[in-house]
């Protein structure tokens, strides 16, 4: 491993949890991608943005910016896989290995920051994976600006009856310090919704199930946490049974397939207005 640290100073606001372990799962990653060895490189910079660069990058602003390189001397990214790369779940490993949640939180974690990724792949070369993320001015300015807001947590209780997508939102909220509980099977998110006493924040419901079934989960948790916002999802629910629950009291939809950054996204918003 080499570092090649050329970013001083360089003050980023944000959460040092959160950016450790997307730096953590760049490293997991180029790890495994060089089984028989080779050379893992973080390198750091200060990157000026034009405005074209930040289109690219689908950056809100042009400016400066630390650029964070993680790159591994593998065998590169095929093609055909690169564009799917921070697609929940999409992955080439082999089953049993852990696949499909490194990178989406990776691009999540970048994108809550305000910031961008650049991926560069070679076929025999390896593959560099830039990460952006905006500079404060002067370190002295940061600190007279004062901390960061503290990240809006709380309890969440998800209920998703595809487990792939449970487990996603899962790993997600708990690694930015929500307390998640999760179910798949309706009746037993009714039986929770019905005998819990302890408080909860947020729900996010999908209503890819009986209507009948929906409906009943969603009227317990409004009885037993009336203030608790509730978000529900789906991929393929009729747009009149969406509109029933939003007319019931659910304040946002968010449709499926979706990216770990609409999730946070929807979630800090929604929290926010509490």
């Amino acid at each position: 491993m080499t570092l090649e640290l050329r970013a001083d100073p360089a003050v980023v606001r944000g959460d040092r949890n959160q950016l450790y372990q997307a730096l953590m799962n760049l490293a997991i990653n180029a790890r495994d991608a060089m089984p028989d060895g080779g050379t893992l490189t973080f390198t750091t910079a200060v990157a000026r943005l034009s405005e074209a660069d930040s289109q690219v990058l689908h950056l809100k602003r042009a400016g400066d910016y630390l650029a964070v390189e993680v790159s591994d001397t593998g065998p590169g990214i095929d093609p055909k896989v690169l564009p799917h790369i921070f697609e929940p779940f999409y992955s080439t490993k082999t089953a049993g290995q852990p696949a499909g949640l490194g990178l989406p939180m990776v691009y999540g974690t970048v994108q809550n920051h305000g910031g961008g990724i650049h991926v560069e792949t070679r076929a025999g070369c390896g593959t560099s994976f830039r990460l952006y993320l905006p500079l404060q001015a002067e370190p002295a300015e940061a600190e007279a600006a004062g901390a960061a807001p503290a990240p809006v947590v709380g309890r969440v209780l998800v209920l998703d009856t595809e487990e792939l997508v449970a487990l996603f939102l899962q790993k997600l909220l708990q690694a930015r310090d929500f307390t998640v509980t999760v179910f798949n099977d309706p009746h037993k998110a009714l039986a929770f919704c019905q005998g819990e006493t302890v408080p909860v924040d947020l729900a996010i419901m999908d209503l890819s199930m009986d209507e009948s079934r929906g409906r009943a989960v969603f009227d317990a948790i409004r009885r037993t946490w009336p203030q608790v916002p509730v978000i529900i999802t789906s991929g393929y629910a009729s747009e009149e049974w969406i509109q029933e629950i939003l007319n019931a009291g659910a304040v946002e939809y968010l449709p499926k397939p979706f990216q770990s950054g609409d999730v946070l996204a929807m979630i800090q918003s929604v929290l926010a207005r509490r």
